[in-house]
């Protein structure tokens, strides 16, 4: 199995912005794989299957997902996360892909 890599965006902005980006982008963004900071799949409100596809979508790729004690939709960050010391082009840092 290849690789999983969860992105954790810490930056509220983050997240909204990526409704932005066009379907086209080339790379594509695995949208399903941008997860809240503490492992939980957010919910799209009431009524909407959004959080249930992104599940769906990370279980086919081999991504664990469990539910929490109160119904949320969690991913272990330790087994699944990608945690950068320095992300490339700031302060001239490399990612930890990159070593």
């Amino acid at each position: 199995m290849d690789l999983i890599v969860l992105y954790r965006l810490t930056d509220p902005g983050c997240v909204p912005a990526l409704k932005w980006l066009s379907p086209g982008i080339d790379p594509p963004v695995p949208w399903q794989r941008v997860i809240g900071s503490p492992g939980v799949i957010s919910s799209r409100g009431p009524g909407t299957d959004g959080a249930q596809r992104q599940r769906d979508a990370l279980e086919a790729e081999g991504v664990q997902v469990t539910d929490g004690r109160t119904g949320e939709m969690r991913v272990d960050l330790r087994t699944y996360g990608w945690f950068p010391n320095a992300l490339e082009g700031q302060d001239g840092g490399e990612s930890d892909a990159d070593v």
